[in-house]
């Protein structure tokens, strides 16, 4: 008799709060709202049936709204602005509303709108 048995295994991103970690009250590049941003660590797991068992290296730091949940790495990507001039305002494509995005002339940009939670793709 012959006994079948499927595992799935991989990996996965876990992110957690970082104990005693930055905190700031910045405008949001995602939803445009002054917002504390709070640090956070980025890990690689690997998984077993879905579930984190093993750490795949030390990770790296976030900085995640506490509004809307848009994160950033604060030293390889793009600096959170509060300048009006260094922002665009859009319009999300179901709702309406208005929301604020960093400047990023001739690049495409995955938006969450703030008023809906819907997310919709914008070339700036």
């Amino acid at each position: 008799m012959i006994h079948a048995f499927i595992l799935i295994f991989g990996t996965r991103p876990v992110k957690s709060q970082t104990r005693d970690g930055m905190r700031e009250t910045i405008d949001c590049p995602g939803c445009g709202l002054l917002s504390e941003m709070r640090e956070h660590r980025l890990r690689e797991f690997f998984t077993i049936f879905f579930i984190p068992i093993i750490p795949l290296g030390s990770g790296r730091s976030i900085m995640v709204c506490s509004r809307c949940g848009f994160s950033y790495d604060p030293q390889n990507q793009f600096r959170p602005r509060s300048s009006e001039a260094e922002a665009s305002v859009i319009a999300c494509k179901h709702c309406g509303g208005e929301l604020r995005v960093p400047s990023m002339p001739g690049r495409h940009i995955l938006v969450t709108c703030a008023h809906c939670q819907r997310k919709f793709d914008v070339k700036l």
